[in-house]
């Protein structure tokens, strides 16, 4: 969405389709997209950190829509038969 503060202060008027406003709404992504690669955003951990982190979320959390414990691998299921989770 995109508004002229001036000619409409209450914002009534989008301008972001107006082919008028291509600069404008080039600029503005601009900056959205140096604001969002600036290095406040970036990771301190590791590539090798990232990597070995991948699918641990498949190894968590409720399981839903399963109807007995055959359907899914022992490790996710114990904790919860034997009473430590």
């Amino acid at each position: 969405m995109l508004f002229d503060l001036e000619a409409d202060p209450q914002e009534l008027t989008d301008l972001g389709a107006d082919p008028a406003c291509a600069g404008e709404r080039d600029r503005l992504a601009g900056e959205l997209a140096e604001w969002g690669l600036r290095l406040s955003q970036r990771t301190t951990r590791s590539d090798a950190e990232i990597a070995a982190a991948r699918g641990k979320s498949l190894r968590k959390g409720i399981l839903v829509g399963v109807w007995d414990e055959s359907e899914i691998p022992e490790e996710l299921w114990s904790a919860y038969r034997d009473g430590d989770a």
